[in-house]
């Protein structure tokens, strides 16, 4: 029986689900959304934990709840 061994320039194989281009796209369109969301928090645009976990921990009442305004510092 013969063993294939990987080596170190190998690509991993893909799921055959996601073509190479596929896949190029959607890190891509990853590294976008990622950017964007650290220019918004860098902007002051984001939620403190301790007070998204307190919204968290009301949304189990029966009251609306509107959504925690963003601090200019976290």
């Amino acid at each position: 029986m013969v063993q294939s061994r990987r080596r170190a320039n190998d690509q991993p194989k893909l799921p055959r689900s996601e073509s190479v281009a596929a896949r190029t796209r959607r890190l891509a369109h990853e590294r976008t959304l990622i950017a964007e969301a650290r220019a918004e928090l860098d902007a002051g645009q984001g939620v403190s934990g301790e007070v998204l976990e307190a919204w968290l921990d009301k949304l189990d009442g029966e009251e609306d709840l509107p959504i925690p305004a963003a601090r200019t510092s976290l």
